[in-house]
């Protein structure tokens, strides 16, 4: 049987709202958010903050065909309830004038920015 296991560095975080399902960090931007995912209203975290309060600036939303995943990869997700995780993961967020949430993409417009920060790091829980 599955047994969940929270990364210890979100466990406050998923207590707090269990809509949590990874966190997106690139350096060198803003971008350093909780991502959401509801699969019964997609859009929620489009117009609500982490706290389920109305928010414009929203959150970092996964789509609900893409699926972070459970399991463990070492046993091919072979555990009873275990699912590997979607090829692709698709996850939206505004571009803010404020210069919050996906603004900083803009950057990788110029191609020095783009070779200096390939990475792109992406933790489910």
């Amino acid at each position: 049987m599955l047994t969940v296991k929270i990364l210890p560095e979100y466990e406050s975080f998923y207590e707090q709202n269990s809509d949590l399902v990874g966190w997106l960090k690139i350096e060198d931007t803003v971008i350093d958010y909780p991502v959401m995912q509801t699969l019964g209203e997609e859009d929620y975290y489009l117009s609500f903050d982490f706290n389920k309060e109305q928010n414009s600036n929203c959150n970092l939303i996964l789509v609900t065909d893409s699926d972070v995943g459970n399991g463990l990869q070492e046993y091919n997700y072979t555990e009873i309830g275990a699912t590997p995780p979607s090829t692709n993961l698709i996850i939206h967020g505004h571009t803010m004038k404020s210069s919050f949430m996906f603004e900083g993409l803009k950057k990788y417009a110029d191609q020095n920015y783009e070779a200096n920060h390939a990475i792109i790091c992406f933790d489910s829980l």
